[in-house]
């Protein structure tokens, strides 16, 4: 995600800056639709090639998934977008597939993967429909930033898709909210009009839906403290929170990372 705002709060004391979050208007969002969908990703694209092309492409999500897979593995990605995740993989000898709505980014994804020598396989489909998939063919279906785009009901239908077509793993990353920094970042960027995702829930959990989808074995966490604090302005707030984030003397992160992340396990009838 871009992260940009055109107003900046009008004081760095902390207290003053609250207030005055709390007193502009919020604007509504609306999930963004194929066009816009696309047309957010179109400068990053060259970059993105650079940074594929020179091993510099690094965010904490995709580690998490490289961490977790392992040389081999049919790994499909849900909403890809780019594809930069799934190409970090695929460079790593995962067999990736990207899939997303955008009949844009999917050609976007495979030119990038072609220009990098890379084998990947692309779908075009709607999630929130069956997908053209057959049942249990990937060791791991995931997505990061996609599920706090749609409604409860939607959401449940797509972990069940992504159950049905995984033989081992489900993973879903979403911006978690629980996170102070990318919650109050998030207010701001939305109350000053620079909000640029459309229409974001966060989540404090996601294990109802993968429970009610059948998987088992399910953990979460969070990730990615420096990114949930790229959300705030300079200020005297984020100053702080930085202070905080970064020397917490707990042994875990205190669910303040950007990212939530579930992992379910599928339970195949003939393993």
């Amino acid at each position: 995600m871009k992260l940009f705002h055109k107003k900046e709060p009008q004081s760095n004391n902390i207290a003053t800056l609250l207030q005055h979050i709390k007193k502009q208007p919020r604007h509504i969002y609306k999930k963004l639709n194929d066009e816009a969908w696309s047309n957010a990703h179109d400068e990053q694209q060259q970059i993105l090639i650079n940074q594929i092309k020179n091993n510099d492409f690094l965010n904490e999500w995709t580690l998490e998934i490289e961490k977790i897979s392992k040389p081999g593995d049919k790994i499909i990605e849900i909403g890809c977008a780019l594809g930069a995740s799934s190409l970090y993989l695929a460079k790593r000898n995962r067999i990736v597939t990207g899939l997303d709505y955008s009949k844009k980014m999917c050609k976007t994804f495979a030119n990038i993967a072609n220009d990098l020598n890379l084998k990947v396989n692309t779908v075009c489909a709607d999630i929130t429909k069956k997908l053209p998939l057959p049942d249990n063919f990937f060791n791991i279906v995931w997505h990061a930033g996609v599920l706090e785009h749609f409604s409860n009901q939607d959401a449940q239908f797509i972990i069940n898709e992504n159950a049905r077509i995984s033989n081992n793993l489900v993973i879903s990353m979403v911006p978690n909210a629980a996170s102070i920094a990318y919650r109050i970042g998030k207010e701001i960027a939305e109350r000053t009009n620079s909000w640029n995702a459309g229409e974001e829930n966060p989540k404090y959990t996601q294990k109802d839906l993968f429970i009610y989808a059948g998987l088992t074995n399910i953990k979460e966490y969070t990730i990615d403290l420096p990114f949930a604090l790229a959300f705030l302005p300079a200020s005297d707030l984020k100053k702080s929170l930085s202070d905080i984030y970064m020397n917490l003397p707990t042994q875990d992160n205190i669910h303040q990372g950007y990212l939530l992340v579930t992992i379910g396990e599928k339970q195949c009838k003939n393993q």
